[in-house]
């Protein structure tokens, strides 16, 4: 009897053991499924301090178009955005996306510029390809200027497709995405690894860093954290937020902008069909 009860023991714990293993592991799949619709909220939140120093003649102009040298900017984007996937084709995936609500808000020294439009009208339309993501057209578009300022507007919300077979709690894959707000774009380093699994969802911790880039005006560095949350079954990110610190330097001929700045940005996606 005692070497029954034993026998059922190691095997109810190696039972165990598999079926805790088999949750462990996952294929992650850091893309859009294919022929699916999506409504995304996307919003990013910047607060920070700019330091201005130039000539005696600029700093002047500066402070008699009501302009302090050391001046606190903030700066807040939130947009819903609606997506639709295509079939994917030698090894093409296109995709469209519009916004149907965007609000902008800028406070510079206590000057505000605060805008809330819809840009329903206009899709965007692009193509995943080689694992990158290109925007291909944006459509009924009337003038340059307007296609200049949808152009402009931040893309966070897609990512170029990573695949990573097999990965177990504990390890990790790094990627590389723009980060985008009203005053820089650059490149930051993702590292996410595998912290937990339970009830279909895949729970990644994030580490940030920017990416230095020489070839822009605007010098940056800088740092953050952030949590991923994936859907196992569906192979897509339902949600992923994160706050980091970076600081930034212009140099012109006659003049200098130093700032400082912490942001903190999410992302929610919902799966329509």
């Amino acid at each position: 009897m005692n070497k029954l009860f034993t026998i059922i023991f190691y095997l109810t714990i190696g039972i165990t053991l598999c079926f805790s293993q088999q949750t462990e592991i996952i294929n992650f799949s850091y893309s859009l499924p294919e022929n699916s619709l999506f409504k995304m909220k996307f919003k990013i939140d910047n607060n920070g301090t700019m330091k201005i120093r130039g000539t005696e003649a600029e700093m002047a102009a500066m402070k008699k178009a009501g302009y302090n040298s050391d001046r606190k900017v903030q700066y807040s984007l939130s947009a819903t955005i609606s997506m639709k996937t295509e079939k994917k084709m030698n090894g093409s995936l296109p995709f469209q996306f519009t916004f149907d609500q965007l609000e902008q808000n800028i406070n510079s020294d206590g000057k505000k510029n605060n805008q809330s439009l819809s840009l329903s009208d206009f899709p965007i339309a692009g193509e995943f390809k080689n694992g990158q993501y290109v925007i291909t057209s944006i459509l009924n578009v009337g003038n340059a200027q307007q296609e200049a300022f949808i152009k402009s507007l931040p893309k966070n919300f897609i990512s170029n497709e990573t695949f990573i077979p097999q990965i177990k709690i504990g390890e990790q894959f790094t990627i590389k995405k723009e980060i985008s707000t009203n005053e820089y774009k650059s490149t930051a380093q993702y590292t996410y690894t595998l912290k937990s699994v339970e009830n279909n969802i895949a729970i990644f911790d994030i580490k940030i860093k920017i990416i230095p880039n020489t070839n822009n005006k605007i010098k940056t560095s800088g740092q953050g954290s952030g949590i991923m949350r994936y859907n196992i079954d569906k192979k897509y990110v339902i949600s992923e937020s994160s706050s980091f610190v970076y600081t930034g330097n212009q140099q012109e001929k006659t003049y200098n902008i130093t700032g400082q700045s912490t942001a903190e940005s999410s992302l929610n996606i919902e799966l329509l069909e």
